[in-house]
C-alpha cells in the first residue's frame, strides 16, 4: 500500500539516499529535514522491517576554549544542536568533509544561524561522557537523562507530550533490541566528535540515525556527509 495512502501527506517521512548536500535537496530543502522525534516515532510504522538509516536535522556543535562569550571556559564545550550547523550550507559542509575537514561555518558570513543554534543548543556535561560517548540508558530516557533525551526525542508541545514520546522512543528501542535478540543492549550511544585543543573555531556535525542492525546508534562523530549515507525529511508540524 502506498504510503500516501497509510498517512496524510503531511506526517510522511520521505528519505533521501543521497551525500548530504544532495540529499538535503531532494527531500525539498533545508526546512525539509525531518526531527529526530519524528523520524523515530513515524519511520516505524512505515516501513516494517526494512533497515532504515539517515541524517536528521540535530547534530554536535564542539565550542573552542576561550571562545570569547561563547565559551569562556579554558576548555572546549560540547552541545546538543536541535539544528545543526552543515544545515547553514550543506554544499560548503559536504565539500569540507570530502576535503577531510570538519565543517567550521565563518562566523562573520553566519554569525546570526551560528548564534541561533548555540542558543538553542544542549551543553554536554563531559562527566557524562566516556570515550567520547554519550550513553543513554533506555530504562532512564525520560529520568536521568532527559536532560539530553527530551531535546532529542521530546519535539514540540506540551511537557506531557514531549515526556509521551520520549517514554516511547526508550520503549521501541528496548523492544526491538529484545526481538533480535539484542537483549544485552540497554542503552543508546550517542557518538560526539573528540575534543582537539589546538581547534580555533567552531566547527559542527549533523547526527546521522542508524538502524536497528547497528543498534540505534545516533553518530554524531561522522565527517562523511560526502558519503551517501541519506537524509531523512517530512513535516511534523
Amino acid at each position: 500500500m502506498a504510503l500516501t495512502k497509510l498517512y496524510d501527506e503531511r506526517r510522511i517521512v520521505r528519505r533521501s539516499d543521497l551525500c548530504f548536500d544532495k540529499g538535503v535537496d531532494e527531500i525539498g530543502g533545508i526546512e525539509a529535514v525531518a526531527p529526530l522525534w519524528f523520524v523515530q516515532e513515524e519511520k516505524p510504522k512505515m516501513i516494517e522491517g526494512e533497515e532504515v538509516y539517515g541524517r536528521v536535522r540535530e547534530g554536535i556543535i564542539v565550542i573552542p576554549a576561550n571562545y570569547g562569550l561563547l565559551n569562556p571556559s579554558d576548555t572546549p564545550r560540547r552541545a546538543i544542536a536541535p539544528r545543526g550547523l552543515p544545515l547553514i550550507n550543506p554544499k560548503e559542509a559536504t565539500q569540507a568533509n570530502r576535503k577531510g575537514e570538519w565543517y567550521a561555518p565563518d562566523m562573520k558570513k553566519y554569525a546570526e544561524a551560528i548564534f541561533a543554534a548555540l542558543i538553542n543548543a544542549v551543553p554536554i556535561d563531559e562527566r557524562d561522557v566516556e570515550d567520547n560517548i554519550l550513553e543513554l540508558m533506555l530504562n532512564e530516557f525520560a529520568t536521568k537523562h532527559a536532560k539530553y533525551t527530551f531535546p532529542l526525542y521530546g519535539g514540540k508541545g506540551s511537557q506531557e507530550t514531549r515526556k509521551s514520546r520520549v517514554e516511547n522512543a526508550g520503549k521501541y528501542f528496548r523492544e526491538q533490541l529484545d526481538r533480535a535478540g539484542k537483549k544485552n543492549i540497554i542503552s543508546q550511544r550517542l557518538l560526539l566528535p573528540s575534543i582537539d585543543l589546538t581547534q580555533r573555531d567552531i566547527i559542527g556535525t549533523q547526527i546521522l540515525f542508524c538502524g536497528l542492525n547497528n543498534e540505534f546508534v545516533l553518530n554524531g562523530d561522522t565527517g562523511n556527509l560526502g558519503n551517501p549515507n541519506g537524509v531523512f525529511g517530512g513535516v511534523c508540524d
